[in-house]
């Protein structure tokens, strides 16, 4: 199969998303819990509202080694600063902190690279979609910069809700960016 993508890539431009290399400093996520290759992604949710167009929440979506089912570890990220927040008083950081301890260490005090790059480029995105109100969008950062993989309108709401507790609040919040 690795054959064939390098035939294709030789004839046209391809985006392959488990191929892709994590940047340097999330490469650090990446070593903790899993040995698969699939790059991390960074989920940042934009919404439009009264003409403006704002980040609503950010997460990492890491995934875990698991030879049964496709899983991941979910980590916030401050919409304003790019920081990682490894902690917080549920469920989901609770498993992990229980069953993938040094994933939150390696993630305790680190930032995202590009992190206003990211977020001008999702806005930027949103204003080209100006009739969808929410969009969630997908980067890969590599140690080149960030890559937008796509833009989402049919999102799992299960991941910010868990993290960033109910959306209603934080769609029909006051913009802070």
């Amino acid at each position: 199969a690795v054959e064939k993508v390098k035939d294709l890539l030789q004839q046209s431009e391809y985006l392959v998303q488990p191929l892709l290399i994590d940047h340097q400093t999330l490469a650090q996520l990446a070593q903790c819990c899993r040995t698969d290759a699939e790059a991390i992604t960074l989920r940042i949710l934009t919404r439009r509202r009264q003409q403006q167009y704002t980040v609503v929440c950010a997460y990492l979506e890491i995934p875990l080694q698991d030879t049964h089912h496709r899983r991941h570890a979910f980590i916030a990220i401050d919409k304003n600063r790019g920081a990682l927040q490894p902690a917080g008083d549920n469920w989901h950081y609770r498993l992990l902190q229980q069953y993938c301890a040094p994933l939150l260490q390696a993630a305790d005090g680190m930032a995202i690279p590009w992190w206003q790059d990211i977020k001008n480029y999702a806005v930027n995105a949103h204003q080209l979609t100006s009739d969808i109100n929410v969009v969630a969008w997908d980067f890969i950062i590599t140690d080149q910069g960030p890559l937008l993989l796509e833009g989402n309108i049919n999102w799992r709401v299960s991941a910010p809700q868990i993290l960033f507790g109910p959306l209603q609040p934080l769609l029909h919040s006051e913009p802070m960016d």
